[in-house]
């Protein structure tokens, strides 16, 4: 009887606990104000701040965890993923925007492609960030 308390009381609190979702990329890609900001950078470089990260994108002023991530159909040199995450500035969480990704990683390439499938987001091609977040 005590045992399997304890196992539905260890179930109870692996199903309940929040995991965050990852994007198997390399590491960060981004402007290069986006980078800087995914970094954590003292300076933050004038221009369009997008950055996309294993664990979030920073785009603009906003910083988008990811809701969803499912492998999409690219393979070994160009793995893409279709991400959902959910937008807010980090104080009015009632005003998130929600947005859908379509991501390729050209590995050889260092580069990543951003395409929006929803909502209303940063697209391009940005490359491999030169200094990395801190994991």
């Amino acid at each position: 009887m005590r045992s399997s308390f304890y196992g539905l009381a260890a179930l109870a609190l692996t199903s309940s606990g929040a995991m965050a979702l990852e994007l198997p990329v390399a590491g960060a890609y981004g402007s290069e104000a986006g980078c800087a900001k995914a970094a954590e950078a003292r300076e933050i470089p004038s221009g369009t701040a997008m950055a996309v990260t294993p664990a979030q994108i920073f785009q603009g002023g906003l910083f988008c965890p990811y809701t969803a991530v499912t492998q999409g159909a690219g393979d070994a040199a160009a793995p893409a993923w279709e991400a959902s995450v959910r937008c807010t500035d980090g104080e009015h969480e009632d005003d998130a925007t929600l947005v859908t990704y379509r991501l390729t990683e050209h590995v050889a390439d260092k580069l990543l492609t951003v395409a929006v499938v929803s909502g209303n987001g940063i697209e391009g091609e940005f490359a491999y960030c030169p200094v990395q977040p801190a994991p």
